[in-house]
């Protein structure tokens, strides 16, 4: 899990782990292992739980959009005549308060933190000779080798999802460091990984690619496209509702390598 619960909107890898970790969670015998950048262990599965349940707290995924303000707020302003005049953006902002973000917030109590590596350790004892794997779907910590050192020792196989490889193709699209970050995370995978997962085939290609030129060995890769989202499959098609105004709209984050200019 690497739940980020200050953020107003999720990223899409954000969706995609969580995602994962909702789905994996089914399953009693999924151990949850946070790997964070002072610990690594397993916590328990329904703290785990908790912090999904905070997750789409946080996300507003249980609100409806007729339940939304800021939906509201915004298709209100959308179906207004454009003010050529106006001299800055409009703003939508959510109504949650600072007591709202921490008790979403993703905090571990302390005896969890403390109990982590313990627990891991009498999880992966309590395998024994049964199949398991340990299934990392998140960049999160993945450029810190040492992080995953324990999965080696363990003997557990792992499989590791490579969202893509943007940094190291258009390093001039991504923050400083970024390219050095996510050599380091292919550096691990090749390292640790039995599988690869990546989510088409132009992003096995760069992985692929990006692995080669540096001499690093090149895992097993398995393309397994995202999902829609429930909310989607149980959408029904609806009479189509032309807006007052003509408008664009563009759902992501705000960065160059989305080619938003």
């Amino acid at each position: 899990l690497a739940t980020r619960i200050f953020r107003s909107g999720p990223t899409g890898i954000d969706r995609v782990e969580y995602a994962y970790a909702r789905y994996l969670l089914e399953d009693p015998a999924t151990v949850c292992v946070f790997t964070a950048p002072l610990f690594s262990g397993a916590i328990r599965s329904e703290r785990a739980r908790d912090i999904l349940t905070r997750v789409e707290r946080a996300w507003r995924l249980d609100v409806t959009a007729q339940d939304d303000a800021v939906y509201l707020e915004l298709r209100r302003w959308l179906d207004q005549p454009v003010d050529p005049q106006a001299a800055r953006p409009a703003r939508f902002r959510s109504e949650k308060t600072w007591s709202d973000w921490m008790r979403d917030a993703d905090f571990l109590p302390v005896r969890d933190i403390l109990r982590a590596e313990t627990r891991r350790e009498r999880s992966v004892a309590r395998t024994g000779a049964a199949p398991s794997m340990f299934f990392h779907c998140s960049h999160a910590q993945l450029d810190k080798a040492e992080r995953f050192r324990w999965q080696q020792e363990a003997g557990l196989r792992a499989a590791f999802f490579v969202h893509d490889a943007i940094p190291i193709e258009y390093p001039e699209f991504c923050s400083p460091g970024a390219f050095d970050r996510h050599v380091a995370r292919l550096t691990t995978v090749s390292a640790h990984a039995t599988l690869a997962i990546v989510n088409s085939r132009d992003s096995e290609r760069a992985v692929e690619a990006a692995l080669r030129e540096r001499s690093l060995r090149e895992p097993e890769i398995a393309i397994v496209p995202l999902a829609v989202d429930d909310s989607f499959a149980r959408a029904r098609q609806a009479p189509l509702q032309r807006p007052a105004t003509p408008y664009f709209l563009y759902v992501g984050t705000i960065e160059p390598r989305k080619n938003l200019l």
